[in-house]
């Protein structure tokens, strides 16, 4: 299984902006490409929980059947700390491969796995296809 750690807010969701029409469908264009890819949600939106972020992404066009978990730890501390959280997920739960799609974060543990996005567009076709590059790379690790 391939995963996706997603962030909302400057991803999905430009910055003091609805949820983008083109980043969601962006997002479900990978799930379509690469149809072993699940989405873990790492955003700080995690807080209001696994079904009610599958709620969210289904409303904008994101399947939420492929939305599997949320990754661990206080979301409060999300942009100090998202890269312990990552790692943590992937300590505890089997990937083939990852990418991670985030506006803020700073994960130097991570840069051959990262992709980030302009906090104020969200996510565009070029990101998009560097995250499809980094899931076609051979297993991480």
């Amino acid at each position: 299984m391939k995963i996706l750690f997603l962030d909302f807010d400057g991803v999905i969701k430009p910055l003091h902006q609805d949820f983008s029409k083109e980043a969601c469908n962006r997002v479900h264009e990978l799930l379509i490409k690469e149809p072993h890819l699940r989405i873990v949600i790492s955003s700080s939106w995690r807080a209001k929980g696994l079904q009610e972020c599958r709620v969210i992404l289904s409303a904008h066009g994101i399947d939420p059947i492929k939305v599997i978990d949320v990754t661990p730890g206080q979301p409060e501390h999300a942009l100090k700390t998202r890269d312990h959280h990552i790692k943590k997920w992937l300590r505890d739960h089997p990937a083939e491969n990852f990418v991670i799609l985030d506006d803020m974060a700073e994960m130097p543990d991570f840069l051959h796995k990262y992709v980030l996005t302009n906090s104020l567009i969200g996510l565009t076709d070029k990101d998009a296809e560097r995250a499809l590059d980094i899931l076609k790379q051979e297993k991480y690790g």
